[in-house]
């Protein structure tokens, strides 16, 4: 897309600069991760449009950041609908002129054995988490721009099953691999597609979960930052990711984990090395 010769007066000027910003999606914005990704995106220049179920909360979201001096639209619908999700991104490619990025954030977590799970509870975390990101990303990369970026939430479940989220860890999993057949496929249009796999992130949709002392103590214990990770920890990440600084990144995913999966520590904090295989340990 070409820029247009500026336009003379300030209000010309002020509107074909807003033509001509990047236009991102972002789904699962009315909180959490999502919702800090798109305030983040509009606050360095992208006019955002905001998907999530739930339309109160979105349209507080967008308030915010119009308020802030951002650009920002919302649409409530489930992104499990496909066709409602196709006919979204066709109105938000004849309405912007241009679609630059998209940043699939919606997710869901049913908690529970495998033993247990019911078809309900796999059809509703598959459907949001892999159903309706694979599609609104076709979607997506059948109306972006050329060097348009797509980025998945994937998630340290993607690699390693936590106990009582077997679901959502399949789930998990299979956004990674939907992440490299995408980027393989989109190649050619020169959309690259990508993932983050955050760790334990604190938002206000999970922060009871925290204050169970056993489990805080377990992530602290196995997380070598030695803390929660936030939001804002991932902000950096998603913006290089769908920037042109990353032109030659894609089918990957970045671990935002402060750690987590590069260690196993060994339980006792001091200088002494974890006994090697073959190893009795410790004398009694």
């Amino acid at each position: 897309m070409r820029p247009e010769p500026l336009r003379d007066t300030p209000e010309e000027r002020v509107a074909q600069a807003s033509e001509l910003s990047p236009v991102a999606i972002v789904t699962g914005a009315s909180r959490g991760i999502g919702r800090a990704v798109a305030s983040d995106l509009a606050a360095h220049g992208y006019r955002v449009w905001l998907v999530a179920r739930k339309a109160d909360a979105l349209a507080e979201v967008a308030r915010e950041i119009t308020n802030s001096g951002g650009s920002a639209e919302a649409e409530a619908f489930d992104v499990r609908d496909v066709t409602q999700a196709s006919t979204f991104v066709k109105g938000i490619r004849q309405r912007a002129g241009h679609i630059d990025a998209l940043v699939n954030c919606a997710g869901m977590n049913r908690r529970g054995s495998l033993l247990s799970v019911t078809p309900e509870d796999y059809e509703a975390v598959m459907g949001v988490n892999v159903k309706g990101l694979l599609f609104l990303s076709q979607a997506a990369v059948l109306n972006m721009e050329r060097g348009g970026a797509i980025l998945n939430i994937a998630s340290v479940n993607s690699f390693a099953v936590l106990r009582g989220v077997g679901v959502y860890a399949a789930s998990k999993a299979a956004v990674l691999q939907v992440t490299r057949a995408l980027a393989i496929d989109a190649a050619d249009r020169g959309i690259r597609v990508n993932a983050i796999a955050p760790g334990f992130i604190r938002t206000d949709f999970n922060a009871s979960l925290w204050e169970n002392e056993d489990v805080r103590g377990w992530v602290l214990g196995a997380t070598p930052a030695g803390r929660l990770g936030t939001p804002a920890d991932l902000l950096g990440a998603v913006r290089f990711l769908l920037g042109t600084e990353s032109q030659f990144i894609t089918g990957t995913c970045l671990g935002i984990d402060g750690g987590f999966l590069a260690s196993r520590l060994w339980p006792l904090r001091t200088a002494a090395a974890p006994p090697q295989a073959g190893d009795p340990g410790p004398e009694r």
